[in-house]
C-alpha cells in the first residue's frame, strides 16, 4: 500500500509541476516573462499539492510582511515548500538542482537563485543576485548551513549572508523548519527516490514552521549568533512533546 500511495503522489507531483511549467511557458509566449506571475502560479500549485502529498503544516509566529532574508535550518529537499506557498519568495539552491528531471526546469521557470558552492565566483554571483532581488522587494530563502542536517543546532553556518545583511541594512527573519519524524530528514548519503518513496508512502508528513521576529544590525557576527541561538532554542521548543525521538533508533539499526 505504501508503494502505491507514494507512486500516486509522485505522479501527482510530476503532473502538477509539469502543468505549471507548461502554463508559465504558454503565457510567456503571449505576455512575456513575469516573475510575479510565475510566483503566483507556484503558490497556486502548492496550495493544492501539499495536501495531496499528505503534508500537514502547522505555522507558528507571524508571517513577515516586509521583504528580507528568510534564514532557515535545513532538513530536507522539501523544506522550501511551506515558505513558497505562503510568501513571495525565491529560494537559493545548489547548482546541481538545475540538472534534476522536471524539478530543475520548474525551478528555472518559477524563479530560483542557483549557487555553485564549489566556486568562489559562483558564490559571489549568487550573493549579488540575492542582494538585487532583496532590493526589488522579494523574500529570499537561504540556508546558512549549506547542507541538510538533523540538528537541533545549526551545522557550521556560513557568515556571508549575515555580513551582507549587516552591510546593506537587510532585514533577517530566522525560520525553523521541523518534521515530527526524524526519518523525514534527508541527510548523509541517502538517495532521492528511495527516500521519497519511503516518506511519502506514509499516510502523512507532519511539519512545523516557525517564523521569528525581524533582526537587524550592523555587526554580521552578532547577527549570525543571534539567529543561530534563536533557531536552536526554537527547535528545542518545537520538538518538546512532539518530536518522535524514539524513531532515532531506526537510523542506527
Amino acid at each position: 500500500m505504501k508503494n502505491i500511495r507514494a507512486t500516486i503522489r509522485a505522479l501527482g507531483f510530476f503532473i502538477g509541476t509539469g502543468w505549471m511549467m507548461l502554463k508559465i511557458w504558454i503565457v510567456q509566449q503571449f505576455k512575456g516573462p513575469s516573475l510575479d506571475r510565475s510566483i503566483r502560479y507556484r503558490q497556486n500549485l502548492l496550495q493544492w499539492l501539499l495536501p495531496f502529498m499528505g503534508v500537514h503544516i502547522e505555522v507558528l509566529g507571524e508571517l513577515p510582511e516586509e521583504p528580507g532574508l528568510l534564514l532557515c535550518n535545513h532538513r530536507s529537499y522539501f523544506d522550501p515548500a511551506p515558505l513558497l506557498r505562503d510568501l513571495r519568495a525565491l529560494p537559493v539552491g545548489k547548482a546541481e538542482i538545475q540538472n534534476w528531471p522536471i524539478i530543475g526546469l520548474g525551478c528555472k521557470l518559477s524563479g530560483i537563485i542557483f549557487v555553485d558552492r564549489n566556486s568562489p565566483e559562483g558564490r559571489m554571483k549568487a550573493r549579488n543576485q540575492i542582494n538585487k532581488k532583496l532590493k526589488e522587494g522579494l523574500f529570499i530563502i537561504n540556508y546558512p548551513e549549506g547542507t541538510t542536517y538533523r540538528g537541533p543546532e545549526l551545522l557550521n553556518p556560513k557568515k556571508g549572508m549575515f555580513q551582507d545583511a549587516a552591510l546593506n541594512g537587510f532585514t533577517i527573519f530566522p525560520v525553523v523548519i521541523e518534521y515530527r519524524s526524524p526519518l523525514d530528514a534527508w541527510v548523509g548519503d541517502q538517495t532521492f527516490i528511495p527516500h521519497f518513496f519511503s516518506r511519502f508512502g506514509q499516510k502523512k508528513m507532519e511539519m512545523r514552521v516557525s517564523y521569528g521576529k525581524a533582526m537587524r544590525g550592523t555587526d554580521g557576527k552578532q547577527l549570525l549568533k543571534d539567529c543561530s541561538d534563536w533557531i536552536l532554542h526554537e527547535t528545542e521548543r518545537l520538538r518538546k512533546d512532539w518530536y518522535r525521538y524514539e524513531e532515532l533508533s531506526k537510523l542506527k539499526s
